[in-house]
């Protein structure tokens, strides 16, 4: 399980911020590397459902989203922002206008 974007945190200590879902021991850059690759694959799948959607069908969840004022996807060790990063085969692509 992975979790991105903000949360409340567990029933007995409510903290408002960024999702963290570790459980071993990771170095920052891994943290950064691991949360830019679940950004990544959530980005890629939303703009193939963009792609492939009813308009129509589209604009319900834009309007959704846009009332909810919801901030673009972010972690604990990746900042919100646009764009996404996606790595294979040691290369990364970088996606810079993608929300």
């Amino acid at each position: 399980m992975n979790q991105a974007q903000l949360n409340m945190g567990p029933w007995h200590a409510c903290v408002f911020g960024p999702a963290v879902s570790y459980t071993k021991k990771l170095t920052t850059e891994q943290k950064i590397d691991h949360d830019q690759d679940i950004i990544g694959a959530v980005s890629l799948i939303w703009s193939i459902a963009q792609a492939a959607l009813p308009k129509d069908a589209l604009q319900v969840i834009y309007d959704h989203l846009s009332n909810e004022q919801l901030p673009t996807m972010q972690t604990q060790d990746v900042p919100p922002g646009s764009g996404f990063t996606l790595h294979f085969d040691g290369v990364n692509y970088f996606f810079p206008y993608t929300k």
